[in-house]
Parts: structure tokens; sequence; C-alpha cells
């Protein structure tokens, strides 16, 4: 990943990157999308700047975990929790 600023978009679902993807790109921002916690883990270091738009929940590692493994591998990146249901408890 370079220096410059990005919005990470992490979301299991394709139509919800694709909406995020097409607004961010419209307003001008960097942005990378990816459809697992897995993937964007891969992809992402701690030399990672910007800031997550997360799904709490996805299939294998939530977005809750990811967080967790964020911190522990001390990836410091303000995150943005999205959820499709009306109730995380």
């Amino acid at each position: 990943m370079n220096a410059q600023p990005t919005i990470f978009i992490v979301d299991d679902d394709a139509a919800v990157r694709t909406a995020l993807s097409m607004l961010l790109k419209s307003a001008g921002y960097t942005f990378a999308a990816f459809a697992s916690a897995e993937d964007f883990l891969a992809a992402c270091n701690t030399e990672c700047h910007g800031c997550i738009i997360l799904d709490v929940s996805m299939p294998g590692m939530d977005g809750p975990a990811l967080q967790q493994e964020l911190q522990r591998r001390g990836v410091r990146l303000p995150l943005i929790f999205l959820t499709g249901y009306g109730d995380i408890a």
C-alpha cells in the first residue's frame, strides 16, 4: 500500500462495495475495496494510512474481530462500522 491516505472499504456485499466505491470516486477520494477482512489484512500493514469503512457482520472474520486483529498488529486506523441489521447486540 502507498503512503497516500486511503479509504478502505471492507464488506462482503458486492452491491455495498460498488455503491461506496462509486460515491468515493465521484467525490475524488482514494479508496480500495475488499470482500473480506482476511483480504484486507493480506493487503494492509502498519504503513496503511487513511480510514476503514467496515461491515459489522461478515462470514469468517467479522468487523469487531478485524478491529481486534488490527489493534494486535499495531495498525492504527479510524473505523466506521456499517451494518444492515437493526440490532447488533
